[in-house]
């Protein structure tokens, strides 16, 4: 026998599935504008700008652990990274040890352990 909260459960998930293959688009554009929201305000809280280069395009940016470890990190919080892990900065009232990089500049530093701009070769 069934209770009141599976029998609940059930009637949500069939509802929600509807709704959404009735919405699909409307949707993911409420998702893209939301997750958009969630970086730009992470962004904002952490300067606006790649701290190495000046960087100032949203687009090309990210957030950076300063101290290394974000795989280890991000697997902590059980987070593949991108608006999850901005959602937990803004939970957390954007703690300390992270910063803006530029994609360019994150990679590098990830793979070399320094970027070419700190050093002053191009």
């Amino acid at each position: 026998m069934s209770s009141s909260v599976e029998v609940y459960n059930e009637y949500h998930r069939k509802y929600f599935k509807d709704y959404y293959g009735r919405n699909r688009e409307k949707y993911r554009a409420q998702r893209k504008r939301w997750r958009e929201k969630v970086k730009d305000e992470v962004l904002a809280a952490y300067g606006d700008k790649c701290a190495c280069c000046g960087e100032s395009t949203h687009e090309f940016l990210c957030i950076d652990h300063v101290n290394g470890r974000g795989n280890e990190h991000r697997r902590k919080l059980g987070s593949p990274g991108g608006h999850t892990f901005y959602s937990w900065l803004i939970k957390n009232n954007f703690p300390e040890g992270y910063r803006v990089l530029c994609y360019n500049c994150n990679n590098v530093i990830s793979m070399y352990g320094y970027c070419p701009h700190q050093i002053g070769v191009n």
